[in-house]
């Protein structure tokens, strides 16, 4: 039986290092930003996570951002809950206006 044999070129190496760097900055900024969301979240009542500032206007761009970061940190979010029971992201956001 032949064992497979990978050459790792210089290449190879940059490409590994380029899908790491990739991969702490995705689940760093994910930690920072839900961390962040849930002791601000504390302050305002809140049991979910809110990936934009609280201090902010939640309307138009700032809720489409926070929609947005909801998709792309799905699969963290989910693992999140899971491990160590982290609350889901907030998705309906209610205001009196007056």
């Amino acid at each position: 039986m032949e064992l497979y044999h990978v050459r790792f070129t210089v290449r190879r190496w940059m490409l590994a290092v380029a899908a790491w760097a990739l991969l702490f900055a995705y689940v760093g900024s994910y930690y920072r930003l839900s961390r962040k969301s849930i002791s601000e979240g504390v302050d305002y009542g809140l049991s979910g996570i809110v990936y934009v500032p609280l201090r902010e206007d939640l309307s138009g761009e700032h809720l489409a951002r926070h929609f947005f970061l909801c998709n792309v940190y799905a699969p963290l979010n989910w693992l999140d809950q899971r491990i160590f029971g982290t609350p889901p992201p907030m998705n309906c956001f209610l205001r009196l206006s007056g």
